[in-house]
């Protein structure tokens, strides 16, 4: 069965493509954002992308949240809008707060179809840490900022973020439920 990822984003393409240890193809589409928390936004998308898809097979979509404790949990799954402002001014505000603890989370949208079957799984990673001051601004991503517990780099410069980044997490368990749910070779491989 083919594996799809649906995403514009470039950075979580390759991302799913290093650790994700079997054939997928992009489906390239844009997504409604819809407001909720996490696992309600993961599942809309994947119901949405499910009602539009031509062909059987497992789709999969991700969506990044990082929620701040000086600030309540804020942006959470809104991390995206937040980022316009840039990662200087974020560390900034958090800073004025005494307080740059984060918790980066990965929610993955899986849906599986057939003609005899839809299914829908949410699956979600977190790994906490905390922020340091960026040497350079970013309005994209918050990886050059953001640095994972009991360890003493940036995510982004870490050579062990595909195994402990919350996407690298979220995609393991990814794997485990297909193993799982579709035992043999259901899924290419």
């Amino acid at each position: 069965m083919k594996v799809f990822f649906c995403s514009t984003n470039q950075k979580k393409i390759a991302d799913f493509g290093e650790m994700f240890d079997r054939p997928f193809e992009v489906l390239d589409v844009e997504i409604d954002e819809i407001q909720g928390d996490e696992e309600t936004i993961a599942l809309e998308k994947i119901k949405s992308v499910l009602n539009n898809a031509k062909e059987d097979g497992i789709y999969v979509v991700d969506d990044v949240s990082v929620s701040f404790k000086a600030l309540n949990g804020f942006p959470g799954p809104y991390i995206k809008y937040f980022l316009k402002v840039g990662t200087k001014t974020i560390f900034e505000i958090l800073r004025q707060k005494n307080c740059t603890d984060a918790t980066v989370q990965c929610t993955l949208g899986v849906g599986i179809k057939t003609k005899d079957m839809l299914v829908y799984k949410v699956l979600s990673s977190q790994v906490k840490g905390s922020l340091v001051k960026p040497e350079e601004d970013d309005f994209n991503r918050f990886d050059g900022i953001f640095v994972p517990e009991n360890t003493d780099r940036i995510l982004k410069d870490n050579p062990e973020s595909n195994k402990i980044s919350h996407r690298a997490l979220a995609i393991e368990k990814l794997k485990k439920f297909l193993n799982e749910f579709l035992p043999g070779d259901k899924v290419d491989r």
